[in-house]
């Protein structure tokens, strides 16, 4: 009887093992001794500190993989026994079912082969240059998380528009957690995370973002008409008592000023005392408001003021980003009202002429639809980072579809329009009470496992490591979407149930979409010095067309570096990415070595 589980091969299969892992240490072996070997053996070894995040490594890896073997198998097999290989490799993030490894793999062979033959090449072993922009590669929202009706009309609406399924599904999150907001918190037992959420899509110009914005919040404001007709009456009854009461006061406060008797006057000012203090504790009602525009911050909190302390803005534009930098006002940004709104915190309103007003707990809803220079803009803001504003959203890099995009001669099925309308408005409906929302044993364990994954990415070489402040509020954003999917198939009865391990998983997989859409997004915020270091040597390469420079030649060409030491970095990410490397020199017995010269791969300057 067989006493272990180690499998046991005949003799062909021996052969054949021994075969490749021979074959394979000769590939290894080749490789370290090419001379971009160092770099190799790095990538090799799990090093990733040259790189801004884990995801980088891997495609660079990836590349001198495939140069050494130009076959798909041997590379996934070889990645597989690198330092770098992660069970991310075999997560499948694409809507075609691909894994993470599959796509890259394929990326970088295509990449590569598409290249042009030059004999040069193949003799001085150059590998095929890693492209920086590598948004392409990104996951695919996972319309599978979302409820039947969510799932359904995403989809169709991202068929019908002929936009990435990411912009409109994100709005669905946005419109659901409109809804929950004030109703539902989920606790965690450690802390309770409320129902709000902030999201940005990045969609350049032209690409239906208005027209998808409009189709998925219009039971929204369908709704907030309803509401606004239901209590018309009662609206315009308590603005004309106020109006009353106003007249009334302006004539006492003349008849006190005028009054010589000192008893009259003190019976004028009594009676005004009254009817101001009838007027503050019972103001004139205004119109209920859930959804806005364009609107300033000051505004934005007297709006929630008189709303339940809830409000959602949606904008297919990034100009609330210049409202927030201070547009209209004179003393720079005011956006406290938006850190204070996401994380529930109290904040106080002020108001000329009334009296301040105390939120205990705001809840503020953000859906926004950026261009990619929005992005460029609000990542060069100091004081959207350091406070923290920009890691409290979850971004959405949309694909374009622009060129591919058919005639559109279909629309969205009337009876699928009226089950979305429904069911928004049927959660907009559930009384405003708040709902503490608790996770069954196996969902607490699920978001556990995530918090404490989440937590080890943020170490040195992590893939988070440069967005801490955003990794350590992604495990709080994802219980967030736990309870808005738990609100959305439960609706008024999900204070009854616990959130199910399902919903939890449901919710990771939203979350590890937002995770790798953040990382390329704060890419394009020029968050990581190094990568923009390396795309103004590469301009200036492409511009020069030399065969070898210095590091001085690009200091002195480009204004955009100060000094050597800013030049350098870029320059070793240019190695990694096989762009350019060290040329071989003699050294000097005496005097001062001369400068590193760098060759450039022949491939960029057939370009």
């Amino acid at each position: 009887m067989k006493t272990n589980t180690i499998r046991e091969y005949d003799g062909t299969e021996l052969h054949k093992l021994l075969m490749s892992e021979a074959q394979d240490l000769k590939i290894i072996d080749k490789a370290i001794a090419s001379k971009t070997g160092e770099v190799f053996k790095r990538l090799w070894n799990g090093d990733i500190t040259e790189y801004p995040s884990h995801s980088e490594a891997d495609m660079a890896l990836v590349g001198h993989l495939y140069f050494w073997t130009k076959d798909k198998k041997a590379t996934d097999r070889l990645f597989r026994k690198s330092g770098l290989f992660r069970n991310k490799w075999n997560e499948k993030h694409f809507s075609n079912g691909k894994t993470y490894g599959q796509e890259l793999i394929d990326k970088i062979s295509a990449y590569a082969d598409n290249a042009e033959e030059d004999p040069k090449v193949t003799e001085i072993e150059w590998p095929d240059p890693i492209p920086f922009d590598t948004y392409s590669s990104l996951p695919d929202f996972p319309l599978e998380a979302l409820p039947d009706i969510g799932k359904e009309f995403v989809e169709t609406v991202a068929s019908v528009n002929q936009v990435d399924p990411g912009l409109p599904g994100s709005i669905y999150l946005a419109a659901l957690s409109i809804c929950a907001a004030k109703k539902i918190e989920v606790d965690l037992r450690t802390h309770k995370e409320p129902g709000n959420l902030f999201e940005c899509s990045i969609v350049n110009s032209g690409h239906r973002k208005t027209r998808t914005m409009s189709v998925m919040t219009a039971p929204i404001y369908e709704y907030e008409k309803t509401l606004i007709a239901s209590m018309r009456e009662a609206i315009l009854k308590s603005r004309n008592r106020y109006a009353i009461n106003e007249e009334k006061l302006r004539k006492l406060r003349k008849q006190a000023a005028n009054e010589r008797e000192a008893a009259l006057r003190d019976q004028y000012r009594r009676e005004a005392d009254a009817i101001l203090k009838e007027m503050d504790e019972d103001p004139a009602l205004e119109d209920p408001q859930l959804i806005a525009d364009d609107i300033t911050s000051e505004k934005v909190a007297e709006v929630m003021a008189d709303n339940g302390e809830r409000l959602g803005i949606f904008s297919a534009e990034g100009g609330i980003f210049s409202i927030m930098a201070g547009r209209y006002n004179d003393k720079g940004g005011n956006f406290d009202i938006y850190l204070k709104g996401h994380a529930g915190d109290p904040f106080s309103v002020h108001r000329i002429g009334r009296r301040a007003r105390h939120m205990s707990s705001p809840a503020l809803n953000l859906c926004l639809t950026v261009q990619r220079d929005v992005i460029d803009e609000i990542g060069g803001n100091k004081q959207f980072r350091g406070r923290g504003l920009l890691a409290r959203f979850l971004y959405s890099l949309c694909k374009s579809q622009v060129g591919y995009r058919a005639r559109q001669e279909t629309t969205i099925p009337g009876d699928l329009l009226e089950q979305y309308k429904k069911h928004i408005m049927s959660l907009a409906e559930v009384p405003l009470f708040l709902r503490t929302l608790p996770l069954s044993s196996e969902a607490q364990t699920v978001w556990n496992g995530l918090y404490n994954e989440i937590e080890e990415s943020m170490r040195p070489g992590g893939d988070l490591q440069y967005m801490a402040d955003w990794g350590s509020k992604l495990p709080g954003a994802v219980a967030r979407i736990a309870g808005l999917l738990h609100f959305a198939e439960h609706g008024k009865d999900a204070g009854s149930y616990v959130i199910e391990a399902g919903t939890v998983a449901a919710a990771c997989a939203i979350g590890a979409y937002y995770r790798d859409h953040a990382v390329a997004v704060f890419g394009l915020m020029r968050e990581d010095v190094r990568i923009e270091s390396a795309k103004r040597i590469l301009e200036y390469i492409e511009q020069h067309r030399p065969e070898t420079f210095k590091g001085r030649d690009v200091l002195a060409n480009k204004n955009y570096f100060k000094t050597m030491d800013d030049v350098t970095p870029g320059i070793r990410i240019l190695i990694e990415r096989g762009y350019v490397r060290e040329k071989s020199q003699k050294q000097q017995k005496l005097g001062r070595p001369e400068s590193t010269i760098y060759e450039v791969n022949p491939q960029i300057l057939k370009v």
